[in-house]
């Protein structure tokens, strides 16, 4: 059986729906499985284990206009496929199960993508991405993606999983990573833009009280887009090792599965991380945490939010856009170092735990 699963959104989105991929790899062990990714996300698509191809359907690039809509569907359509599923919610992903051939198309019938779908899941409305439905607001959204798969019979809950192969561990490691002292805590400082961030001084102190607490070693990671904001911490913590835009998307998956412990605001490392088996403490302030906190086992991430009456928010209609580049949202700032090393100290004990029951 040939199936294509079509995720176009962002590193964290896909991250998430690796659980969906996973559900449906397990339901039908000996498919071929395919997913349509973003030129970003293509390098994270490589490194889940239940996908055995990557096709790269770049619409805001190389393939924008409808000559990328022939040359995409061109390429699809040469797999033979028998089933097209759509983790996500946009038309966008509806109309591509139809143009790859799919003969079963499988999916959520909203935005008015219904019309392309031959077996539609519950509608999931576009609120639901926000955590902004009413019936889905305590829900993760791996929990609410793997809702699509329920027209064929698959019901059942899969934490996303990503693997990195042992020889790129050990390339980042001798780049990165090398003479760091353990435990190895990892900062993820800044989400898409920069309402989600919280204060650079912040940061400063509470690297500080990790190593004056724990020992070890901070690493800043990041894209080329967060390199200013985070010179400007590595500047308050001249001890720390900055990775920020040094990095492949792959190079910086592979240095989370080195460390001991992320933390990080609301975006991709926190959900890869996650999925690569890492204890973490997420900080949200403008998103839902049951939403977008990732799916875990065994409580490996702590999620940190203070209920503000403004927030969750929705993307249009922030009462905070005003504020600029290095400004911290309320509903970010009420989150004190205080509240991070509490959760911290709980991962730390069971860090020692586990070391001592691997000794025995």
């Amino acid at each position: 059986m040939k199936i294509l699963v079509v995720e176009l959104a962002h590193i964290g989105d896909f991250v998430a729906s690796t659980g969906v991929i996973r559900a449906i790899k397990e339901a039908f062990r000996d498919s071929l499985l395919v997913a349509v990714v973003t030129r970003d996300t293509e390098e994270v698509a490589r490194l889940c284990p239940y996908v055995d191809e990557v096709e790269v359907y770049d619409y805001k690039g190389e393939h924008r206009g409808v000559k990328g809509w022939l040359d995409i569907s061109r390429r699809l359509r040469r797999y033979g496929f028998d089933i097209g599923i759509a983790t996500n919610f946009t038309f966008r992903e509806g109309l591509l199960l139809y143009l790859a051939g799919c003969k079963e198309r499988v999916g959520s019938p909203g935005r008015g993508r219904g019309i392309f779908l031959t077996k539609r899941s519950e509608y999931i409305s576009r609120g639901a991405m926000f955590g902004l439905d009413r019936e889905l607001a305590f829900r993760s959204i791996t929990e609410i993606r793997l809702k699509v798969l329920e027209p064929l019979g698959i019901k059942r809950v899969s934490y996303p999983r990503l693997e990195v192969p042992e020889d790129l561990k050990a390339k980042v490691y001798d780049t990165f990573l090398r003479g760091l002292a353990r435990p190895i805590f990892s900062f993820g400082t800044s989400g898409d833009g920069t309402y989600k961030r919280w204060g650079v001084k912040r940061w400063k102190i509470l690297g500080e009280r990790l190593v004056s607490s724990y020992g070890g070693s901070i690493v800043l990671i990041g894209g080329k887009e967060e390199r200013e904001h985070n010179e400007a911490i590595f500047k308050l913590l001249p001890f720390s090792r900055d990775t920020t835009g040094k990095t492949t998307v792959s190079d910086f998956i592979a240095i989370l599965s080195l460390v001991d412990l992320h933390i990080g605001v609301d975006s991709g490392p926190l959900h890869a991380a996650s999925a690569l088996g890492k204890r973490c403490v997420g900080l949200f302030g403008p998103a839902n945490p049951f939403c977008w906190s990732p799916l875990s086992e065994n409580g490996l991430v702590r999620s940190i939010y203070k209920f503000l009456p403004c927030s969750p928010c929705y993307y249009k209609n922030r009462p905070c856009l005003s504020i600029r580049p290095y400004g911290v949202r309320p509903c970010m700032s009420s989150i004190s170092v205080d509240d991070v090393l509490r959760e911290v100290s709980e991962h730390m004990s069971a860090i020692s735990s586990d070391e001592m029951m691997r000794k025995e």
